[in-house]
């Protein structure tokens, strides 16, 4: 009997279709794979933020009313948000669309307004 594998976001969903369908899987279809994991994660439930954190993002969303982010606010996002729910650290490409940004932030912004 085969073991289960975890299923870590879309692209695991999708994978697991075309493979039990037939269809192998080339090497730019296991990068499409990866790239869709960390766009589309798997809805693990967030954990609660930390008195720092806290602190920290009600700073990031004084100092970005416009979300036109500086380097080090880029990656402070990426990290809050990969600890928070939980994913893979990921950095969305700079020249491509800006809407990874926005769900990151719109997802934060919906933890901390729990508080």
């Amino acid at each position: 009997m085969r073991g289960k594998k975890k299923i870590k976001g879309l692209g695991d969903v999708v994978s697991a279709v075309t493979t039990f369908v037939g269809i192998v899987p080339c090497e730019a279809c296991e990068e499409r794979r990866k790239k869709w994991n960390l766009l589309f994660p798997s809805r693990s439930k967030p954990r609660e933020l930390t008195e720092k954190e806290l602190c920290d993002w009600k700073t990031f969303k004084d100092n970005n009313p416009t979300l036109d982010l500086e380097n080090n606010q880029r990656l402070f996002l990426c990290k809050i948000y990969s600890d928070v729910f939980q994913v893979p650290y990921y950095e969305p490409c700079l020249n491509c669309s800006p809407r990874p940004y926005m769900v990151m932030v719109e997802r934060m912004d919906m933890i901390y307004k729990t508080y």
